[in-house]
C-alpha cells in the first residue's frame, strides 16, 4: 500500500472514548490514511454514512445510541447506507463467546480485540483489500463466508462482492456511476439468492411437519422454533418476490402458511392423523415453491438436498446434546 493511494481511502471510525479516537486517528495518519471521519455515537455514524461513501468502517462494539452489531447486520441487509458490501471491522475489549458469535453472525469482516497496535490495524486493512473472504447468502445471513470446513451444495455459492478498498489501494480507476451499478447488480443477485435460501428453509421445515406435529407434545419449544423459521422465510419471500412472480408465489405462500399458523396458534398438540392431509398439501406446496426458484434443478435433486440438510441438522443437534459438539 503506497501512501499516496492510502490518502484516497475513506474510513469511518468510531469509539465512545475520545482518547481512543485520537489514538486511532494518529495511528492511521502515520500510515498515510488521511480521509478519516470519526464518530462517538451510532446516531453520528448513521448521519455520516448517509453523507459519505466509506471504503471501510471501523468501530467499537459498545457504542452509545444502539447496538453496533445490529447496525452491522442492517448494513449488510441494505437497511443503512448505500453499500451493503463495505468492509466492516468491529473492535472490543472483551471477546466473550456469546458476543463473538453475534459479531460473526452480523456479517462483519473482522473482530479485533483491544488494545490495538498501528500494525494490527494496517494489517487488517491490507487483508481486507487483498484477501477478503467471498460472501455467502442464506435465509438469514449476508456476509463473509463463516465456514472453516467443507461446504455442501445447500450452503449456496460464494460470491465476490464489489470492494472499493481493493480498487483504491491498487490504483484502479473508479467510476462512481459504474460502482453504483455494480452494487445494484450485486444486490439483485443477493435478492435472488435470498429467495432461493428462504424457499429452501421452507422446504426444510415442511419436510419435517409429521415429526413437528408429534413433538408439539413434549418438545414444543423446538417445534415452534422450526415453525417460526418457516414463518419468517415466507414473510421474507413475500417482501422480495418480483412483481411478475407475485401472484404465483403469493398463492403458494398462502397455502403453506395457513397450516403452519394453525399449528402455532393451537393450544393443544394436534392429532397427526387428522392433520395428514394438510401436512401433505403443505409439503407439496413447499416443494413447488422451492422448484419455482430453482428451475435448473429437478424435483428429485432438490429433495435429495433437503433430506441431506435435515439429516445434517439433526446429527448436529444430537452431537450438541451429547456434548461432543459445542452449541453455537
Amino acid at each position: 500500500m503506497t501512501s499516496d493511494r492510502r490518502r484516497e481511502i475513506c474510513i469511518l471510525f468510531g469509539d465512545p472514548n475520545q482518547g481512543m479516537r485520537g489514538l486511532y486517528r494518529t495511528a492511521m495518519r502515520s500510515e498515510g490514511f488521511e480521509n478519516l471521519h470519526g464518530f462517538d455515537t451510532l446516531e453520528g455514524f448513521t448521519r455520516l454514512v448517509a453523507q459519505v461513501q466509506p471504503d471501510l468502517i471501523f468501530m467499537n462494539v459498545a457504542m452509545p445510541g444502539g447496538d453496533a452489531v445490529a447496525i452491522t447486520r442492517a448494513i449488510r441487509h441494505g437497511e443503512i447506507g448505500t453499500n451493503p458490501f463495505v468492509p466492516i471491522i468491529l473492535t472490543t475489549w472483551e471477546a466473550e463467546s456469546g458476543m463473538v458469535r453475534r459479531i460473526i453472525d452480523s456479517g462483519a469482516d473482522d473482530l479485533l480485540v483491544k488494545p490495538l497496535s498501528t500494525q494490527s490495524i494496517t494489517d487488517r486493512i491490507q487483508a481486507l483489500a487483498e484477501k477478503r473472504k467471498p460472501f455467502v447468502v442464506t435465509a438469514d445471513y449476508i456476509g463473509p463466508d463463516r465456514r472453516a470446513g467443507k461446504r455442501s451444495e445447500s450452503d449456496g455459492p460464494l460470491i465476490v462482492v464489489p470492494n472499493r478498498l481493493h480498487a483504491k489501494l491498487n490504483g484502479l480507476a473508479i467510476n462512481d456511476e459504474a460502482f453504483r451499478q455494480d452494487i445494484a447488480a450485486m444486490q439483485a443477485q443477493v435478492n435472488r439468492l435470498r429467495l432461493k435460501a428462504a424457499a429452501f428453509r421452507v422446504a426444510f421445515v415442511a419436510t419435517q411437519l409429521d415429526a413437528i406435529c408429534r413433538s408439539m407434545v413434549d418438545k414444543r419449544h423446538d417445534a415452534e422454533m422450526l415453525l417460526n423459521g418457516l414463518r419468517l422465510s415466507v414473510t421474507d419471500i413475500r417482501l422480495r418476490v418480483a412483481e411478475a412472480d407475485r401472484v404465483t408465489v403469493t398463492t403458494l405462500c398462502d397455502q403453506i402458511s395457513g397450516p403452519v399458523e394453525a399449528l402455532l396458534a393451537t393450544g393443544a398438540p394436534p392429532d397427526p392423523a387428522a392433520w395428514q392431509t394438510r401436512i401433505s398439501v403443505t409439503q407439496s406446496r413447499a416443494a413447488a415453491l422451492l422448484q419455482y426458484f430453482n428451475p435448473d434443478m429437478s424435483p428429485e435433486q432438490l429433495k435429495v438436498e433437503v433430506d441431506a440438510a435435515v439429516a445434517r441438522f439433526w446429527a448436529r443437534q444430537a452431537a450438541i446434546a451429547a456434548g461432543t459438539l459445542p452449541a453455537e
